[in-house]
């Protein structure tokens, strides 16, 4: 497998969370800096900078990080902006770090939660051009921790 920061771009379909934090710390752990936020605190930190007039010292603070990992992508539609502004993000980063996202939605649906298919179309294009793209089976590990939890322990 390529090296983490070597343009290693991945899509983590199940069990996201989890894979994508600890691939996270291991790029710490090797001295790469790496930024783990969901798309929906992204959306946010962007209404935020832009209300601040920091918007572009914070687009250069994302470009910098040598692994940028975005979970609960395709969770729910975001606002207006959110497509141009992850666009921008994906545009800048392309060829100079590692992107993660993780995701239960296929990339056919991007356009539709992104509310904007050109920019869906042209991130995709960036996104996959290096991607790794893992898929998960099984189900989901909030379920498989509840069931255990609920289950009666076992006779002797």
């Amino acid at each position: 497998m390529r090296s983490l920061v070597n343009q290693c771009e991945s899509l983590l379909t199940d069990h996201r969370s989890i894979l994508a934090t600890a691939i996270a710390v291991g790029a710490i752990r090797a001295g790469h800096r790496a930024l783990v936020r969901s798309v929906f605190d992204l959306v946010q930190d962007f209404a935020e900078a832009e209300a601040t007039g920091e918007r572009r010292a914070f687009v250069q603070q994302l470009t910098r990080v040598d692994l940028l990992v975005l979970e609960d992508f395709g969770m729910k539609k975001l606002g207006p902006a959110a497509a141009e502004d992850l666009l921008e993000v994906f545009v800048r980063r392309h060829e100079a770090g590692s992107t993660l996202i993780t995701t239960n939605r296929p990339t056919q649906d991007w356009g539709v939660f992104l509310g904007d298919v050109p920019a869906a179309t042209a991130i995709l294009d960036r996104f996959l051009a290096h991607a790794e793209i893992v898929q998960l089976q099984g189900k989901s590990y909030r379920l498989h921790q509840r069931r255990t939890r609920d289950d009666p322990p076992a006779e002797a």
